[in-house]
């Protein structure tokens, strides 16, 4: 994974095909990536805005005991790590990532 300001360049790769392939990833890939990978940390991800539609999906995540909000950075425990594709789902659904 190697990446620049604006955009990165990775290997993907298929499960039933042993060939991988380079990808370039975007700026739009690229800020999922650093949500994704900052969500997996135990440092947590600080969104660059917190909006109120974000700091309600913390609240629920919370709430749901997937991790911590502190009305600055997520820090998710290692259920919400389990729970991870969900969450970025809930996101998504919000057209938050």
């Amino acid at each position: 994974f190697a990446h620049g300001k604006s955009e990165a360049f990775r290997y993907s790769w298929k499960v039933m095909n042993a060939e991988i392939q380079p990808e370039i990833l975007g700026e739009k890939e690229l800020n999922l990536e650093r949500i994704y990978l900052s969500l997996r940390t135990s440092e947590g991800w600080i969104p660059e805005k917190i909006t109120p539609s974000l700091a309600e999906i913390f609240a629920q995540w919370e709430g749901l005991n997937y991790g911590r909000w502190n009305n600055e950075k997520m820090v998710l425990n290692s259920l919400g790590f389990v729970m991870m594709d969900s969450l970025m789902d809930d996101l998504f659904r919000k057209g938050l990532a």
